[in-house]
């Protein structure tokens, strides 16, 4: 396209009243709370091992799985968005499994475990991205974990 008919097009073009300035004030606000990240995500799977252990007492466990499943949905819908793509796959697994066994099972509550303490391998050494090939490796592991047990319902 040329550059008269990209300039008519940029200007007949309503985007909802975002201009660019909007976008990077936006862009910004993300950056900022990147900042804390590390304190959310802390937090989460500390918060998450703690329902764990609720989950393992019957007296608790319904609450206790519920809380697991929401706060793995929450660092899996967030990690990403602040550049942690290893911690969205692990909560990513870690949901489908307490999903498709319903959290039951000695083996479920183990793998949840598992997939706990790769969460708290990225937060302990601020793990970004994909973890390389060791956090590729270990995601692989817990993956392949969580296709056995779905595989013994």
């Amino acid at each position: 396209m040329g550059e008269q008919a990209s300039r008519i097009v940029a200007e007949d073009v309503d985007v909802g009243g975002v201009d660019a300035e909007m976008i990077r004030r936006a862009e910004a606000a993300v950056a900022a709370l990147g900042d804390n990240f590390m304190q959310w995500i802390a937090a989460d799977v500390e918060t998450a091992w703690r329902a764990l252990g609720e989950a393992k007492a019957p007296a608790t466990a319904v609450s206790g799985l519920a809380t697991l499943y929401t706060t793995a949905h929450n660092i899996k819908g967030y990690s990403g968005t602040f550049g942690y793509g290893l911690a969205t796959d692990i909560a990513a697994s870690l949901c489908l499994l307490l999903k498709r066994t319903e959290g039951g099972g000695e083996a479920a509550l183990e793998a949840a475990a598992s997939h706990l303490k790769g969460l708290d391998l990225i937060v302990q050494h601020d793990i970004a991205g994909s973890g390389g090939d060791s956090g590729q490796a270990l995601l692989a592991k817990l993956e392949a974990g969580v296709a056995r047990i779905l595989d013994e319902d």
